[in-house]
């Protein structure tokens, strides 16, 4: 099993989360945007983080729970995201650089998510398959 911060959508969440620490002009918001707007963001990109992690190591009908929270994060950092944009503390380049690594990340989760599901479902569909040949 490769580890998880081989995976795709871990390095893109991992990226964007670096880009958020990083940027100059998101690091210069004033005070009380700081402390609302960005460190949330942090936060929530870092639990989209963990839940990359748990969804890697456990089993298909448990991955379902933290690939959902996961995706649940997504449309609050594209709301913060569009206030910041908005509230003209990020220039419409960056904005864009970011709106595109969120869509990113959002369609890889949406896509395993869906995997998942439908792998869980395949198994369900076998296992009743298999307990309806039995009686």
């Amino acid at each position: 099993m490769a580890e998880y911060d081989h995976l795709p959508v871990y390095k893109a969440t991992y990226d964007l989360l670096q880009h958020v620490y990083r940027d100059k002009s998101i690091g210069s918001v004033p005070r009380d945007v700081k402390f609302t707007l960005i460190e949330t963001l942090k936060k929530d990109i870092l639990e989209i983080l963990v839940s990359i992690y748990k969804a890697h190591y456990i089993t298909d009908e448990r991955k379902v729970v933290p690939l959902q929270q996961a995706r649940d994060l997504i449309p609050g950092i594209k709301a913060r995201f569009r206030i910041l944009f908005d509230l003209h503390h990020i220039n419409p380049e960056l904005f864009q650089t970011l709106a595109f690594e969120v869509e990113s990340i959002s369609k890889q989760l949406a896509a395993w998510h869906t995997k998942t599901l439908r792998r869980l479902h395949e198994t369900n569909a076998v296992g009743d398959s298999k307990a309806g040949d039995a009686e």
